[in-house]
């Protein structure tokens, strides 16, 4: 008999996300976008929004920031009232008019 191993975070897929992301060099500038975790081809994980033109890949680090929304967070926090996860990420806004061949473009505004 063969059992195939499934990641945790196939618990992500079917729910909806709050991430959630801090500017690395203002800790004050904190976003947050909502949508799904998704698949790729590749079995990488990334993160698109309610519309899917939010592309932001996730690496396994990411993923285990997972957090479950409670029914008492829900209630105490309107931003994450429809979530039923979160994860959180930190990022470096980098400001360049443009994009060198080695970025990947995410379709996140920051402005």
């Amino acid at each position: 008999m063969f059992f195939r191993k499934v990641k945790k975070h196939n618990k992500l897929f079917n729910h909806s996300i709050g991430l959630i992301i801090e500017n690395s060099s203002n800790p004050d500038d904190i976003r947050i976008y909502y949508g799904k975790i998704l698949k790729k081809d590749d079995d990488s994980y990334y993160f698109t929004d309610e519309l899917e033109k939010i592309n932001l890949s996730l690496d396994e680090d990411d993923l285990k920031k997972a957090k479950k929304v409670t029914s008492e967070i829900k209630r105490n926090n309107e931003k994450l009232k429809d979530c039923d996860y979160t994860i959180w990420i930190t990022v470096n806004l980098i400001d360049i008019n443009q994009p060198t061949d080695d970025m990947i473009k995410t379709n996140i505004n920051w402005k």
